[in-house]
């Protein structure tokens, strides 16, 4: 939505600071599930990220609105070709893609005013997880000193890169490692853009007592750090998948039954795992009965039985045929 989204994110291994500038809305819903699902990263979220993040997000959709607008089929036809079959034709689908456009748009508009972009449910939800740093007036005086001084990183008599930076310096414990990722010039190398500023490198060494790794894209940072991730839905379903295998508790059973009825598809290897739940957990099984859950169960194995090993199958038909 905006022009940038700044997050900084605490890791349970290490510590990772990312500043997302054009990523995929998939990518930040991975974010989210590990934040929010597995709890392999906590997100540190300072006052300044949020103040840019809704102060960009009008100026950028209005770009992105007035590029679409535009965009239109107003093709002029010479007299010539109207005589031909193709030129009604043509004329047909014009049409027919000139009310569709129009049609997006009303629908877009109320989504944009209610705030209902995919967009801005994804960014709820990452701030709403994220562990919030206030902005002090302490902080915001250390953040212009910075500057001042000509310490990166800052540009176009902004503080607010130094701002973050220091949010981070200040909120970070010590011997951490950091990743930290941007797509921010002010944040690079002048040699080699692939690397961080060597005096900010160096200075969270010498103040952290840690290493800082870095990236330009989030999607770099889940390739290397998270690579099994594919699709954020695919990570949940799996984590789901594990945590109704280990369930001990009804409600649990219940919960984690609910959440996985709200995915339509799954690989043979996520509804092996599925039924090998609903047969060998007795905590699933014993609640088979009850026709909420019997009915989750079923609509979630009835498509799939043909991916299913006939073994596992007729053990799972023995308890819930």
């Amino acid at each position: 939505i905006a022009d940038r989204v700044d997050e900084m994110v605490t890791g349970v291994r290490s510590d990772v600071a990312i500043k997302v500038f054009g990523d995929d809305l998939e990518e930040l819903k991975k974010l989210e599930v590990l934040i929010g699902k597995t709890k392999e990263i906590k997100l540190f979220l300072p006052e300044q990220t949020v103040d840019e993040f809704y102060r960009n997000r009008d100026g950028k959709i209005a770009d992105a609105l007035k590029r679409f607008r535009g965009d239109g089929l107003d093709i002029p036809f010479p007299q010539m070709t109207k005589e031909y079959p193709e030129y009604q034709k043509m004329r047909k689908s014009m049409n027919a893609f000139n009310q569709s456009k129009a049609k997006l748009l009303d629908s877009l508009m109320n989504d944009i005013e209610s705030r209902g972009l995919a967009a801005d449910k994804i960014i709820r939800q990452l701030f709403r997880k994220a562990i919030q740093l206030s902005t002090s007036a302490k902080l915001i005086e250390v953040a212009k000193t910075r500057y001042d001084l000509g310490r990166p990183p800052g540009k176009n008599n902004s503080y607010g890169d130094a701002l973050i930076w220091e949010s981070l310096l200040a909120n970070v414990d010590k011997r951490e490692s950091l990743y930290f990722i941007s797509d921010d010039k002010d944040y690079f190398s002048q040699i080699d853009q692939s690397n961080l500023n060597p005096y900010l490198q160096e200075e969270w060494r010498r103040k952290k007592a840690s290493l800082i790794y870095f990236y330009r894209r989030i999607s770099e940072f889940f390739k290397d750090n998270f690579p099994g991730i594919k699709m954020a839905s695919d990570y949940e379903k799996e984590y789901l998948l594990r945590g109704l295998a280990e369930s001990r508790s009804f409600a649990n059973s219940r919960m984690i039954l609910r959440r996985l009825f709200q995915f339509d598809d799954f690989s043979t290897s996520q509804i092996g795992e599925f039924v090998l739940a609903c047969v060998n957990n007795p905590q699933v099984h014993w609640i088979k009965d009850d026709p909420d859950i019997k009915t989750m169960i079923m609509k979630i194995v009835t498509p799939n039985r043909e991916n299913i090993h006939s073994s596992l199958m007729a053990d799972f038909d023995g308890m819930y045929a």
